[in-house]
This record gives structure tokens, C-alpha cells and sequence, in this order.
């Protein structure tokens, strides 16, 4: 899974995105999503509300919202 959130507005809107990669080879955009900020609550609910499991790989920048969100999956 890669997962960033990509600023549309220095600090204030974020979109939030997330790619899979699948064990066929596909890579499926999960989710591109709107949101205030990088939050662990932001993250976490829209992870829950894709269905989207505890991955077995996860690439990220260091934000600590992606990386709160995918340890309470």
C-alpha cells in the first residue's frame, strides 16, 4: 500500500490518497479523499470505511497520521 496525503493549500486541505498493489500485479487506486489533515482519525476512517485490512506493506513519508491509522488496523 502506498499512502500520502498531498496538500492542495499549504497546511489547510489535504486529498489523501492510497494505491494498492495487488498479488496479480494490478495497482488499484483505493481511495482519493479530501481532508482537513494528515490526522490518525482522518486516516483511520477512510481505511475503515473502504474495508481496506491491515496491509503487508506500507509505503509513507514520515507523517504520523498513516502510520497511527495502519496500527490500529
Amino acid at each position: 500500500m502506498w499512502a500520502d496525503g498531498v496538500y492542495v493549500r499549504a497546511g489547510l486541505e489535504a486529498v489523501l490518497v492510497v494505491i494498492v498493489g495487488c498479488v496479480d500485479g494490478r495497482k488499484v487506486v483505493v481511495s482519493v479523499t479530501p481532508g482537513a489533515r494528515e490526522s490518525v482519525e482522518t486516516w483511520s476512517r477512510d481505511l475503515r470505511d473502504r474495508g481496506l485490512r491491515a496491509p503487508r506493506l506500507v509505503v509513507a513519508d514520515g507523517h504520523l497520521g498513516i502510520w497511527g491509522a495502519v496500527r490500529n488496523r
